[in-house]
């Protein structure tokens, strides 16, 4: 891991403000996403386009830049899918020049989760991953499993 980010901060990353963001779905979520490999590869585009859909609604236009990666084991190598995204906090315009994201803070970080519960639920509902009725359950609950992490700038 290290030698990749010593590549990545040499030779992909630009010399601007950049975030850690990790993205975790519900435990109940967890089965259908192993037992449908290729469905991470879609849980990794929903992280994305809620990446891209936040940082165009606080900036405006702009080219985003981010790597991302699909982790399949938690901190005790249990089943956990979760998207990992290292994003440069903002976007650059068609010339090249950054505009950074305007200060982080919680609200921010709420917006991000609520597009990433909308756009995982609507998923997992569309891919018979859970039933409407669990789904709206595990909605109401005061700690849904779902989260976004944005600690690390």
């Amino acid at each position: 891991m290290l030698e990749t980010e010593a590549w990545l901060v040499d030779h992909i990353l630009k010399e601007v403000p950049h975030l850690h963001l990790v993205f975790t779905i519900p435990k109940v979520l967890w089965p259908p996403f192993f037992h449908h490999r290729e469905a991470l590869n879609d849980l990794s585009r929903l992280a994305w386009h809620c990446v891209l859909a936040h940082l165009r609604e606080a900036i405006g236009d702009g080219i985003p830049t981010a790597v991302q990666g699909i982790e399949t084991s938690g901190a005790y190598l249990e089943a956990n899918p979760h998207v990992h995204v290292i994003v440069a906090d903002g976007l650059f315009t068609a010339s090249g020049t950054f505009r950074p994201m305007p200060g982080y803070n919680d609200g921010d970080r709420y917006d991000l989760l609520f597009l990433w519960k909308k756009a995982v639920a609507a998923f997992a509902l569309e891919h018979k991953f859970i039933s409407a009725d669990m789904m709206g359950k595990v909605l109401g609950w005061q700690h849904t499993g779902f989260s976004v992490f944005a600690e690390r700038r």
